[in-house]
């Protein structure tokens, strides 16, 4: 997993997650992954499968384990509705980190983030491009997507208006909020990976514009989850 630093350069930091298994597999799953990556220990270890988690809350305490043996600095979850943040405060879980989707038209979690910061858990977010949808032509979007053609052009025109690329756009607007500990993205090359470096030469022009982006917000999730298209 490869994330960007909000407000400084810092030393990578590797998280990994725990995929959907039985109880009794956690384990070996785990030191297997630290096998592979040839590491003594984890950042971070996510659950990546939240109503799997529910359906087995004792695999807590594996990871509650790895961690006081000094395997794992913190705890997180994955997840994809607000509704889970709630539950898992008020069951009283322990979490460290969590990682969320968070872009230009799906801000749904932006109302936990102050609770999150109460309780000292890193904010970690995710899909900033809702999965390339950005880069996409507008004319070509089909069936529940069509609805989003009209913000789709909206933010097209700003950023043609603005001299911004979407790129620069859809990552300064995460990069920007101060709640946001880090940005998760994907990268395929070099080349790729210093364009989305460059992109903090351009957050002053971003966050001119940030009022206007968030009248872009759409949070209905049939259109801004995109396990439900």
């Amino acid at each position: 997993m490869f994330f960007l630093p909000t407000n400084s350069i810092e030393e990578p930091k590797i998280i990994s997650k725990l995929p959907i298994c039985e109880l009794a597999e956690i384990e070996s799953l785990f030191h297997e992954s630290l096998e592979r990556l040839n590491i003594p220990c984890l950042y971070g270890y996510l659950f990546h499968d939240y109503t799997t988690f529910r359906k087995n809350i004792e695999a807590i305490e594996f990871l509650k384990s790895f961690n006081k043996a000094g395997k794992i600095c913190k705890i997180g979850f994955s997840l994809y509705y607000p509704s889970q943040i709630e539950e898992l405060i008020q069951d009283k879980i322990p979490f460290d980190i969590v990682q969320i989707p968070y872009n230009i038209f799906d801000t749904r979690f932006q109302q936990s983030f102050k609770l999150l910061k109460k309780h000292n858990v890193e904010i970690h977010v995710r899909s900033v491009f809702l999965q390339g949808l950005f880069f996409k032509d507008s004319n070509e979007l089909n069936n529940k997507l069509t609805k989003l053609k009209a913000p789709l052009i909206k933010l097209y025109n700003l950023a043609q208006k603005k001299n911004i690329s979407i790129m620069e756009i859809a990552l300064g607007f995460a990069l920007l909020n101060n709640n946001i500990d880090k940005v998760i993205i994907g990268v395929d090359s070099l080349t790729q990976f210093e364009k989305n470096i460059q992109v903090f030469q351009r957050l002053d022009d971003v966050s001119k514009i940030m009022s206007e982006l968030d009248e872009l917000s759409i949070n209905k999730e049939e259109l801004v989850i995109p396990t439900h298209w």
